[in-house]
């Protein structure tokens, strides 16, 4: 069972449906997981699929995020040179 509150920001997760990308694109900096345990763990806006697409694959998933965790993303990746593919 998911945790009801950011361990980091104690604030409650909220239930929300985040993409689901497929492919094998580069793996984003080191430094993005390094920022993603350390200032936003909950942000949660997308999940990795893998590289094969079929009819039974799901587009979509569903998460428990914390709204402080996005906005700490949202505000790393707007001040980092990150790949594209890595913004929400």
């Amino acid at each position: 069972m998911a945790p009801r509150k950011c361990k980091l920001h104690d604030v409650p997760l909220r239930f929300d449906r985040i993409p689901v990308r497929f492919g094998l694109p580069p793996g984003p900096p080191k430094l993005y997981f390094e920022s993603e345990e350390s200032l936003f763990p909950n942000a949660k806006t997308w999940q990795m699929g893998g590289c094969m697409i079929n009819p039974e694959s799901k587009h979509s998933a569903g998460v428990y995020y914390c709204s402080e965790c996005r906005i700490a993303e949202k505000e790393w990746l707007a001040t980092t040179d990150a790949e594209d593919f890595w913004r929400p």
